[in-house]
């Protein structure tokens, strides 16, 4: 509402009563309203940026080319990691942030790879769902 008020009303007001205190909902928006992705691709998203694909995922996300007016406070989110090439170590794992959780699984292009390929992914696969935090498959 200030907004559409001439300055020297806005400064009428402002003197009377004082400036305005940021709520905590306001300096939240002021970044973004709060999000969770429920669908991320570290690996690729690093790879991207020109980064390690075992770069924090803090830093990636915080790397990310976004407008100021599609920012969001990322709260967590779903790490999806389908190449077996960039499976996440089990001290990967446990460095995330609390709030991500990991899904794993092998993207159905690479489906086409010998047997042997597909049995040690599939192995290496099964040792990370085992893994606190990997929730999904």
């Amino acid at each position: 509402m200030a907004a559409s008020l001439q300055e020297d009303e806005r400064k009428y007001w402002r003197d009377i009563f004082g400036a305005p205190q940021v709520s905590e909902v306001e300096a939240t928006l002021a970044v973004g309203p709060e999000a969770v992705d429920s669908h991320f691709h570290p690996d690729q998203l690093a790879r991207r940026l020109g980064v390690q694909t075992d770069c924090p995922v803090v830093d990636i996300w915080e790397r990310g080319p976004v407008e100021k007016e599609e920012r969001v406070s990322l709260k967590g989110g779903v790490a999806v990691i389908c190449d077996p090439a960039t499976f996440p170590s089990v001290a990967y794992i446990a460095e995330l942030p609390s709030s991500v959780v990991v899904a794993v699984g092998i993207h159905p292009r690479l489906a086409n790879q010998s047997q042997d390929n597909l049995d040690e992914w599939i192995r290496h696969m099964k040792h990370l769902v085992g893994k606190e935090r990997v929730v999904g498959f």
